[in-house]
């Protein structure tokens, strides 16, 4: 079952707040890495990766990742962790 953060303004600006304390450069010369999908083809992270990728893009949102292995689900994650990481920095950019 698919599950997106909708309404919940508050998860995802703690989240995102996370993101950019974590990954917060004090220059203006942002280098923002798009997500890249670290995992070896065929694997359980790499199907964990690519289902978030899938999720995000069909309708724009930010996924909670679902799934029964925890392999699956720490690929997921990574796909999130790695877009936030992306758009705060272009955002960073941009202003």
């Amino acid at each position: 079952m698919k599950k997106f953060i909708k309404g919940n303004w508050f998860k995802l600006v703690l989240i995102l707040a996370l993101f950019f304390i974590s990954g917060c450069s004090s220059s203006n010369d942002y280098n923002c890495v798009e997500p890249k999908n670290p995992y070896l083809e065929g694997s359980e992270h790499y199907m964990g990766y690519e289902f978030g990728i899938s999720l995000t893009e069909s309708d724009g949102e930010i996924v909670v990742c679902g799934g029964s292995s925890f392999e699956f689900l720490d690929g997921c994650k990574e796909y999130v962790n790695q877009f936030i990481k992306y758009e705060v920095c272009l955002n960073q950019k941009t202003n």
